[in-house]
């Protein structure tokens, strides 16, 4: 049991340090700053979720939407998955209440074995809601975050002017290189 212990206190430990592979920015950083550029701009810019903000997601519902600055969707995600635990606590309370505590649907009798069933059926639905309401989260976040980042360096990057200049390899070298500038 210790070594569990040790193993989850490393990887508890460990784990936010780390980004998610694939979600780094796939564009390159500006080569400078534009000056008409916003303090809203360059956060959005500088927005990604890591695991820190993905382990938040978890227990607060809706809240890589809010913080992708999409309330609607957040406010959305965070109803739907209040309704799932709420369905999930209720049929837990219903079990434990009807049955003097979390019993096996096989010990039932007949009238009772209805009941169980239904409160099983609450309890995956509720399950179910809260399962697709986070991976609704972190997907449609993660899209949202992406197409704002790339809506913004397309504006900025349309500003600058690529200029191809050749160029020698050097005072010994002999060959041709390319010099692309933004």
């Amino acid at each position: 049991m210790r070594k569990y212990f040790f193993l989850f206190l490393f990887f508890s430990l460990a784990m936010p340090a780390q980004t998610i592979p694939g979600m780094d920015p796939q564009l390159q950083p500006l080569p400078t700053l534009p000056e008409q550029m916003s303090y809203e701009e360059f956060q959005k810019l500088n927005r990604e979720i890591n695991w820190s903000r993905l382990m938040a997601a978890a227990v607060v519902p809706g809240y890589l939407h809010f913080y992708a600055d999409a309330p609607d969707w957040g406010w959305s995600i965070a109803g739907a998955r209040i309704i799932g635990t709420g369905l999930m606590t209720w049929a837990m309370y219903d079990q434990y209440d009807r049955f003097g505590g979390l019993t096996n649907f096989s010990d039932s009798v007949d009238g009772e074995k209805s009941k169980a069933t239904r409160n099983l059926t609450l309890f995956l639905a509720g399950l179910g809601l809260n399962m697709i309401g986070f991976g609704l989260d972190w997907a449609h976040a993660d899209l949202l975050i992406s197409e704002e980042r790339m809506r913004i360096q397309y504006k900025y990057r349309k500003q600058y002017k690529l200029e191809i200049r050749p160029q020698t390899m050097g005072q010994n070298g002999a060959g041709i290189g390319l010099n692309l500038t933004f």
